[in-house]
């Protein structure tokens, strides 16, 4: 899993449901195949615990909010198909950028490239 995926708008927004979507298929195929049979539906019980942990991980809502770089302020883009708790989650998304300088490290980061470009260009 990545924690930073860099792309342009309409790519970033494809990749964002591709990604929830491939997550509700795999937990629908997951729970529909536990249901199939007795031996399943035991075998279901036994990994539970590490099937809700990874549904839990994969959830959707919990990365709502994606950062629009190149701005000089803070703009978190909430998914609209969100419930209350996922737009929560944009929220602390904001609070968290707010708190830690997000945009300052990202032009502090993209100057340091820069920089480290001109060198190798001369």
């Amino acid at each position: 899993m990545a924690d930073v995926v860099v792309c342009v708008g309409f790519v970033g927004n494809v990749t964002i449901k591709t990604s929830a979507g491939v997550a509700n298929v795999v937990n629908t195929v997951l729970s529909e195949r536990v249901a199939e049979s007795w031996l399943n539906r035991i075998a279901g019980l036994l990994v539970k615990p590490l099937i809700d942990k990874i549904r839990h991980q994969t959830r959707s809502h919990r990365f709502n909010g994606s950062n629009l770089l190149g701005l000089q302020g803070r703009i978190i883009k909430s998914h609209g198909n969100k419930n209350a708790q996922g737009f929560s989650f944009a929220i602390q998304r904001a609070i968290n950028d707010v708190e830690n300088t997000v945009p300052q490290l990202i032009s502090q980061q993209v100057e340091a490239i820069i920089q480290a470009i001109k060198k190798l260009a001369f």
